[in-house]
């Protein structure tokens, strides 16, 4: 789904009028700003959470340096290994509501979560 499709399913989910050429400006524009606001928190080096969705969090990988016998991470025209620089990546890590849905299980309430001794996968499989 991209964003013109996720705009007009907000659009139609919520009701609000089209503009005149009838595009979802209004979606479009809101999309947008939240996409720019967990771009500018990850900037920041803070993490984003969206409670019921998940958490946006930066991480930095580790240089490596990959040798003759692994095909990715070098050259093929030579066998001159290629060092991979430290780089920072998005982490995205989906909350429990939401791989419960994904995965068709019950989830345990707040309460339940936070009690080890109450919560057992194999319960919500």
């Amino acid at each position: 789904m991209n964003r013109s499709k996720l705009a007009r399913q907000i659009h139609d989910d919520l009701d609000i009028p089209l503009n005149g050429h009838g595009y979802p400006i209004f979606m479009i524009r809101l999309i947008r700003t939240i996409e720019r606001t967990i771009r500018d928190g990850l900037s920041r080096g803070e993490e984003v959470n969206i409670r019921g969705f998940g958490t946006f969090k930066l991480e930095t990988r580790t240089p490596r340096r990959t040798g003759n016998n692994f095909v990715h991470g070098r050259d093929v025209r030579s066998p001159v290994p290629i060092s991979h620089p430290t780089r920072k990546v998005v982490v995205f890590t989906p909350d429990m509501s939401l791989m419960a849905l994904l995965n068709h299980t019950d989830t345990p309430n707040y309460k339940e979560r936070r009690s080890a001794k109450n919560w057992n996968l194999n319960d919500h499989q």
